[in-house]
């Protein structure tokens, strides 16, 4: 009966806004085109470092709650991969040689962006070169800037036309889509891109297992990024200055090309300026040229946390309390390679609480550019396929199949299917954490291994499809699949998992229900746990969903 209660709230703008501004009176010189790009990139900049993803902003509502058990981290990297364009038009030219476009694309996501090489005199340019971006949230909107590079001394890039598109509404597709280029009224340009988008997990296992990491030796390939630095900034204690002049910060530097600084706090009321409290976190993305610079030396830079004291306005009058140092052995050495908790920073007797990781980049799961043009192909061109299977699996037609509607279920169903609409393949992975069940009669009898299969059922459709029984395993795979034709990315598989009895009826062990939508905003893989009765039994299925 208790109500629930949170200890604070956090919140940012998923993309950055869009300004505005009408300066008046006086002010109005402002409205200058140059003053006014200048000013408000100001703004969009500060507003970036401190409430646009993957800044945010907290408010305490319990002040002893801990930042560190607030802080979300980000959903991983996405890979965005520029694979072909085509459309693009030759410029008709008077008196001198008609312009064919050499392309090039400028990929941005948040405050991230690189660029793609320069197709020489192609209206039809391949280029299947990829990125990495920190992904926050897959509601970020990814921008494609299409330009046709002019070499001329007085000539500029001709602007070729811009796309944008969400993250989710990639995975959606089936991380494969084509995006027209839109003109600056929002007209399309005719012109077109084929994008794909891998989304990669941060682990803190090594690149290679049970030897030292090898990222210095073998720096990340060019736009990939090879891993992550974490770093959050919980507060100071104990800072050595008099109260009324404490004017305290926390700078953060690691290498020569990353520094950063929290918020400054000083004594006001609400505010205890000796015990600052900050709670800020920021990023250092691996890249690869910042690697490139640690080859040969074997160790990543180290983070240096200085105590400042002062108006912060960077004129070299700041105050040094004190200082700590976190090296690349030291966070090497550190379970799961995070450091985390109070730090003594300089000789004052003044610590900082904070906590640095470090993590990889899981690259198993990235597509091959083959594996990227059959998505592509497969997008424009929908087939119906029947059900597919492998696996090591045995008869299993000696036995009842029940049905999630209690009737029996039919199989091996192969739905018809016009060629103008979309289609899904479905596909149940593979299980894990299934348990042995001891027998409910025999005191001294051989425990059950389960001989699992899976019911599933798409959709609305009352037809159900069974997949092979794979026998005494806690772990089974199946690897099979069904086509279905897909109305909507709301549509919901269901799953019933059971257990075959030769004798008897087969016992259930739970069910998964989840939508095509959310399977596809996983990267097209997810893992569901079985429920019984509502209740998570420990046990879950791995389902595949392709849009073909």
């Amino acid at each position: 009966d208790d109500i629930p209660c949170f200890g604070g709230i956090q919140y940012a703008f998923i993309n950055p806004p869009l300004l505005d501004i009408d300066f008046t009176g006086l002010a109005n010189v402002a409205d200058f085109s140059m003053i006014y790009d200048t000013i408000r990139s100001i703004m969009n900049d500060t507003m970036a470092s401190m409430i646009v993803l993957p800044n945010r902003m907290m408010t305490k509502m319990d002040y002893s709650s801990s930042f560190l058990d607030a802080y979300v981290p980000p959903v991983g990297v996405a890979r965005i991969t520029v694979m072909s364009g085509h459309g693009f038009k030759i410029q008709k030219q008077v008196l001198r040689k008609d312009d064919i476009p050499d392309v090039y694309v400028n990929v941005t996501l948040g405050s991230s962006k690189w660029k793609t090489s320069v197709q020489k005199d192609n209206c039809t340019p391949t280029w299947d070169e990829s990125g990495d971006f920190l992904l926050s949230d897959k509601d970020q909107i990814l921008t494609l800037h299409a330009w046709d590079e002019d070499k001329g001394p007085l000539d500029k890039d001709d602007d070729m036309g811009v796309a944008q598109v969400t993250i989710s509404e990639i995975l959606l597709a089936g991380k494969t889509m084509e995006v027209e280029l839109l003109q600056p009224n929002k007209k399309g340009t005719g012109s077109y891109l084929t994008i794909h988008c891998d989304i990669l997990n941060l682990t803190t296992t090594a690149p290679e297992t049970g030897t030292t990491p090898s990222l210095t030796e073998k720096p990340p390939a060019r736009n990939h990024l090879g891993g992550l630095v974490t770093i959050l900034i919980t507060g100071a204690y104990n800072v050595p200055v008099k109260k009324e002049k404490a004017s305290s910060y926390i700078k953060v530097t690691y290498g020569d090309a990353h520094e950063f600084v929290t918020g400054i706090v000083v004594d006001a009321p609400g505010y205890d300026a000796l015990n600052p409290l900050f709670d800020m976190a920021f990023h250092v993305p691996l890249t690869s040229d910042l690697v490139a610079k640690c080859v040969g030396v074997g160790d990543l830079p180290s983070v240096v946390l200085q105590l400042m004291n002062g108006p912060g306005t960077g004129d070299g009058k700041d105050q040094v309390l004190g200082s700590t140092k976190i090296t690349y052995k030291d966070l090497m050495h550190a379970p799961n390679q995070t450091i985390q908790g109070k730090r003594e920073i300089g000789t004052n007797g003044a610590s900082v609480e904070c906590m640095v990781s470090l993590s990889y980049l899981d690259v198993g799961s990235v597509s091959t550019p083959s594996e990227r043009q059959l998505t592509a192909s497969s997008s424009k061109k929908l087939t119906s396929s029947s059900s597919e299977r492998s696996g090591s699996i045995e008869d299993t037609a000696s036995s009842v199949t029940p049905s999630l509607d209690g009737a029996e279920a039919a199989t091996d169903i192969a739905p018809a299917v016009s060629e103008d609409q979309e289609q899904v393949k479905v596909t149940m992975v593979k299980g894990y954490g299934f348990k042995t069940r001891k027998p409910k009669k025999k005191l001294f009898g051989k425990a059950d291994v389960p001989d699992v299969y899976c019911l599933v059922k798409f959709g609305s459709k009352q037809q159900e499809w069974r997949t092979a029984t794979i026998k005494n395993s806690i772990t089974p795979a199946w690897n099979e699949s069904q086509t279905y034709v897909l109305s909507h990315r709301n549509e919901v598989i269901q799953v019933g998992v059971y257990d075959e009895n030769r004798k008897g009826e087969d016992y259930l062990h739970g069910h998964i229900r989840v939508t095509v939508g959310q399977v596809m905003l996983e990267g097209g893989t997810m893992e569901v746990e079985i429920e019984k009765d509502s209740v998570g039994i420990g046990a879950y299925i791995v389902v595949n969903c392709e849009v073909v």
